[in-house]
């Protein structure tokens, strides 16, 4: 199993536009070989940082979904706009 946090850090100014966008990426991914967990959090303190935390059944269906069509748009569409100020993977080693 890949357990995986990932930080991502909204424009000031792009918060909604930000979460809408990634709200559209749990359905497809959801339904993706593979993928065991994928959820979306916002920050209560950090205005602007949500957290999808990911659990995939192996490395092979990550990197199938790292190169998916809904996510590649969602990246072209943030670099093209402007929408973020980082994207950070932190992936886990679960221990208990």
């Amino acid at each position: 199993m890949i357990h995986l946090i990932a930080e991502i850090k909204a424009t000031s100014g792009q918060e909604a536009k930000v979460q809408e966008l990634l709200k559209g990426l749990l359905a497809p991914t959801r339904e993706e070989k593979g993928c065991c967990q994928y959820e979306l959090y916002q920050d209560q303190k950090i205005e602007g940082l949500f957290i999808m935390q990911e659990i995939w059944s192996s490395q092979d269906d990550l990197d199938v979904h790292l190169e998916s069509k809904h996510l590649k748009s969602f990246s072209e569409q943030s670099q093209e706009e402007g929408l973020l100020e980082y994207v950070n993977l932190r992936p886990l080693n679960f221990i208990g």
